[in-house]
């Protein structure tokens, strides 16, 4: 094992984040609670960032006309920054959750995006004719609708475009009255679907949706990565389906589309629902990946290579009508070449990665469930570091300058302690 030349640099900074009320899966702040696996991550990046800062000495992240609102008409910018030769760096502002419903004129907004939005960018999507639901419960009401989330964030071009993935609809799997999601027939436009807008109109460019007529909330949820393949831009989106997809950034035909994680022959159980063949759908079966399965995590890319963290997961379904959780689960992380989608390479762990993994020059980290930081060689997935965490993560990390920074919130056995640790790159 050579030296990654990573050392710890502080690994507390309660005081300075208690002020905050960091929660399990989101964060509180000026009362409102931020939940979800990347909802709460948006805040908290913000949190950590401004924390970190203040340890460090470091400027805090500005309040600008970015896309970020904290409730209060004033606005967030936070730029995740990547010390990187080899690898993208992201410097784009964290967006607002935006989804569209069944019309391609109109935009569909629900609560926690009304939060994340600038009050200029709300005025404009609703003279472009988009609907602002304060309560993303308001989309979901009774047994024929479809629900419509945007669980993470935007990905914009430089020709004013704006991409993103879509959450699942509902009832899912269906009900006693209409089973296999009988009362919402058809695919269910554009649920489980990568999106492609005007971002000054909210005009539909495309959409390529992943999963029609979705069974099991296989959200296809992850923020796009923006990238070419051949001199040709694509968009790549992932989600809890485990599907892994490129598509072409200005028609949104398939580019590549790539299984990742552990799958047993359910993948097209909605096709078969919605086609009304549903004698071929199973009375009883464990579905893999499940509700917590599959992607769940943002992806990180370097100029060649996808890394994709994995949860293996599955789930129980019951005549069609009733769902559940397994109990068994894992994680991997797997990379993809960007051009063809193939696996280079896999790593599996006993606990599963919830968290966003971060490219930095020939390496790749994240953190599992358990609280173990992981280093790998991101040309063949050997680990080249490890550390163990005062506590479990399930949150994604993020280098800024030399350093590595890693949140550990999730006090899982007795003894551990939530905090936030810094290690520097690069001795």
């Amino acid at each position: 094992m050579r030296d990654a030349g990573i050392r710890l640099l502080f690994a507390d900074l309660r005081d300075d984040l208690s002020r905050f009320h960091l929660l399990h899966y989101g964060a509180r702040m000026d009362g409102f609670l931020v939940s979800g696996h990347n909802c709460g991550t948006h805040w908290l990046r913000f949190m950590l960032s401004a924390a970190i800062a203040h340890r460090l000495s470091l400027p805090p992240p500005q309040r600008s006309s970015g896309p970020l609102s904290d409730g209060a008409g004033d606005t967030i910018a936070y730029t995740q920054i990547t010390t990187t030769a080899s690898a993208l760096t992201s410097a784009t502002p964290l967006p607002a959750p935006v989804l569209s419903n069944t019309t391609s004129a109109n935009v569909v907004l629900t609560a926690p995006a009304t939060k994340f939005i600038t009050q200029d960018a709300k005025l404009r999507l609703e003279k472009a004719g988009c609907i602002i639901y304060k309560d993303a419960s308001a989309n979901k009401g009774g047994v024929t609708s479809s629900s419509l989330e945007v669980l993470a964030s935007l990905s914009f071009d430089d020709k004013g475009f704006m991409y993103f993935g879509t959450g699942n609809p509902s009832p899912f799997p269906g009900t006693e009255k209409f089973p296999w999601g009988s009362s919402r027939p058809g695919p269910n436009l554009y649920t489980d679907s990568m999106v492609k807008l005007n971002a000054k109109t909210g005009k539909l460019e495309w959409y390529y949706q992943v999963t029609p007529h979705d069974l099991y909330d296989w959200d296809f949820q992850d923020p796009p990565i923006l990238t070419e393949i051949g001199g040709k831009q694509v968009a790549i989106g992932a989600g809890k389906s485990g599907l892994v997809v490129a598509v072409d950034a200005e028609t949104g035909k398939l580019v590549w589309k790539t299984p990742v994680g552990k799958h047993n022959g359910h993948d097209d159980d909605g096709l078969l629902a919605m086609r009304g063949e549903t004698s071929k759908l199973p009375k009883q079966a464990t579905v893999w990946p499940g509700i917590l399965g599959g992607v769940i995590a943002p992806m990180a890319a370097s100029q060649t290579t996808l890394f994709v963290p994995v949860v293996n997961h599955p789930l129980i379904v019951e005549n069609g009508v009733e769902i559940g959780e397994g109990e068994e689960i894992g994680g991997e992380m797997v990379a993809l070449d960007i051009a063809t989608g193939k696996e280079e390479w896999s790593a599996k762990y006993e606990a599963p990665a919830f968290g966003a993994p971060v490219a930095v020059n020939d390496m790749v980290f994240f953190a599992t469930y358990d609280g173990v930081v992981h280093g790998l060689d991101a040309a063949g997935g050997n680990e080249v570091w490890t550390e163990e965490l005062p506590a479990g993560s399930n949150s994604g990390m993020t280098a800024y300058g030399n350093s590595l920074i890693v949140p550990a919130g999730l006090p899982l056995a007795e003894g551990q302690t939530p905090a936030l640790v810094a290690y520097s790159l690069g001795g």
